[in-house]
């Protein structure tokens, strides 16, 4: 290892995305993925005629004897070298305007892209929960493929946007079903719940300070003593309530609503399964992960 170079070829996350990105046009539009190719190859081949454009001109000077004016051989070389460099110049200039039409148009399939390295990446972690979980990518390639042919057609080809909803949706059940078929069941539930939170994170509907709240469950230290009508409520509940009511906006009137309405509160706290009925008051109309952080920190009791 002292006298090698290691190249760690791992996928990365975006690098995956941009694979997946291929796939997914050259399955919807083969022609824009062609255009593409031909791009990028044309694009090469200029930069090799410039390099040997250039060599030539400056293996001719160099060994250029007497006066260079007078040889005329050089300077019909470097006119030639002068025109076809502006010919090839003009031509990059055109096809940067190509390249960046075909990079518009591939955009609208890259959020399939970004959801398909997103379960990968997922799927690659599961090994955490339980080291026989191996995955190979070159599977997953070939499902997340398939998936592509299994979406639903839609009618109108000019409504890109629902062709798009329709290979996402078939592209995260198809690999959602694959992977948990080879789960135990306990651990669904894990794997289910945690491509949730990622796709909801990725949406910007799951902001991250919430997520760490509900993961770390913070109290606050210097918790207001309960009142009288709160001293049902266990310490650590109240602690909880605090916490969530300073990190989250929205809940900042929740303890003074609780003492406000703990009747309602206490009903709602004793029941068997407080989880599974409605908050009490309008807190009921919270976005359901907000009624999750609510229902965990105002619920936080022993079970038998």
């Amino acid at each position: 290892q002292a006298q090698t170079t290691l190249v760690n070829f791992t996928v990365t996350e975006k690098g995956l995305e941009e694979q997946l990105l291929a796939v997914v046009v050259s399955n919807e539009r083969p022609d824009l993925e062609e255009e593409r190719a031909a791009l990028v190859e044309q694009q090469n081949e200029f930069t090799i005629k410039l390099k040997q454009l250039e060599d030539d001109l400056l293996a001719r000077l160099a060994n250029a004897e007497g006066d260079i004016l007078a040889d005329e051989e050089l300077i019909i070389s470097l006119e030639e070298t002068k025109a076809t460099s502006q010919e090839i110049n003009a031509k990059v200039e055109v096809a940067k305007v190509t390249e960046v039409q075909i990079a518009k148009a591939r955009e609208v399939y890259r959020p399939i892209g970004e959801r398909g390295s997103l379960m990968y990446f997922l799927i690659d972690q599961m090994f955490v929960v339980d080291y026989m979980y191996q995955f190979s990518l070159d599977t997953f390639n070939y499902m997340f493929t398939k998936s592509l042919r299994k979406a639903a057609a839609v009618n109108d080809p000019a409504a890109i946007d629902l062709r798009c909803v329709s290979l996402m949706d078939s592209a995260t059940y198809t690999v959602f079903s694959y992977v948990t078929r080879g789960l135990f069941e306990r651990h669904r539930l894990i794997f289910s719940s945690q491509l949730a939170i990622r796709i909801n994170v990725r949406r910007g509907e799951l902001p991250p300070e919430q997520l760490d709240l509900i993961i770390r469950a913070p109290k606050l230290m210097d918790t207001p003593e309960r009142s009288e009508a709160l001293q049902w409520l266990p310490e650590s509940c109240w602690g909880a309530v605090h916490a969530l009511a300073e990190a989250v906006e929205s809940f900042s009137g929740l303890p003074a609503d609780m003492d406000g309405s703990w009747k309602r509160w206490k009903e709602w706290f004793d029941n068997e399964m407080p989880e599974a009925e409605p908050l009490p008051q309008e807190w009921k109309r919270l976005p359901s992960f907000e009624q999750l952080l609510e229902i965990g920190r105002a619920s936080c009791r022993e079970r038998v």
